[in-house]
């Protein structure tokens, strides 16, 4: 009983992995380009901020998507299924999405670029891969669902630790 709990918990993370790269991959992308073009080309909503900030770009959300789509090819090799690959672009479009909502509250609440709002930053890109997902495919039970929303805040907080380690990020968190 407990080895089958465990590997459907394994299984659920295995399944959700393009949306952690798709949502982590992008803090590479100042490091690979020397230019950026912001994703809300400096437009300002209603309320006379900008819509997301200099720090979402379209370089960071072709990035995100890719490294998803790498990481589901993969799956996709090591279990010959390719079903994985189309999982992974929906899992990567609504974690780059997800991402993008949480920085349009943010800005909505007054809270610069780079600066943190607990709950919103490590969860807005999973809440929508996986809505997303489960829209199209029917294989995660609310138990695995509740154990990634639940393991997300850990893992995201440990890949940003390990980021600003490496001199990647300017903040851990």
């Amino acid at each position: 009983m407990v080895v089958n709990i465990t590997d459907d918990l394994v299984w659920a993370i295995f399944i959700v992995l393009p949306a952690y790269f798709a949502n982590g991959i992008p803090v590479l992308t100042p490091l690979i380009f020397k230019w950026r073009v912001p994703v809300d080309f400096g437009h300002t909503f209603i309320d006379g901020r900008r819509l997301v900030g200099d720090n979402k770009s379209i370089q960071g959300v072709i990035l995100g998507v890719v490294s998803g789509l790498v990481i589901g090819e993969l799956q996709s090799i090591l279990l010959n299924d390719y079903v994985f690959v189309t999982r992974a672009l929906v899992l990567s479009l609504g974690s780059v999405y997800g991402d993008l909502l949480g920085s349009f509250i943010k800005r909505r609440l007054k809270i610069e670029p780079g600066k943190s709002l607990p709950i919103i930053d490590q969860m807005s890109f999973i809440l929508i891969a996986i809505i997303l997902y489960v829209t199209f495919f029917k294989d995660l039970d609310e138990i695995q669902i509740l154990f990634i929303l639940g393991i997300t805040p850990v893992i995201h907080l440990i890949a940003n630790i390990f980021a600003y380690l490496l001199g990647i990020k300017k903040v851990p968190y």
